[in-house]
């Protein structure tokens, strides 16, 4: 299905089954692709957090992303995830299911 944004453009709408809410902790079933996606929210304090939860993102083979309100970053960008502001609380969205990386969230996560 499209839909015309108003300005011109043409812009594919989601299926149903391909679309989830995302709350403090959320784990959706994409039916199409048989992938899961795992939102968190956390808190990094210090640059030293930050270092440790970028590698433990880069030893996953799916993508990562970290986000607050608009600023989306790949949470395996060292660079990236130091820019933001670690004052805020954080969404990792895990595009893939990783058992120890989840696990490894539960030391950062925001009640």
């Amino acid at each position: 299905m499209l839909t015309n944004d108003g300005l011109g453009v043409i812009i594919p709408l989601m299926q149903k089954e391909e679309c989830c809410r995302p709350n403090d902790f959320s784990e959706s079933y994409d039916r199409k692709d048989d992938d899961f996606m795992v939102e968190r929210k956390i808190k990094l304090t210090a640059k030293e957090d930050v270092k440790e939860f970028v590698n433990e993102a880069s030893k996953c083979d799916f993508d990562i992303d970290i986000f607050y309100n608009r600023v989306i970053i790949d949470a395996k960008s060292i660079l990236g995830v130091l820019s933001m502001d670690l004052t805020r609380i954080l969404t990792v969205r895990c595009n893939g299911h990783d058992e120890k990386f989840n696990s490894y969230l539960d030391k950062f996560a925001v009640a």
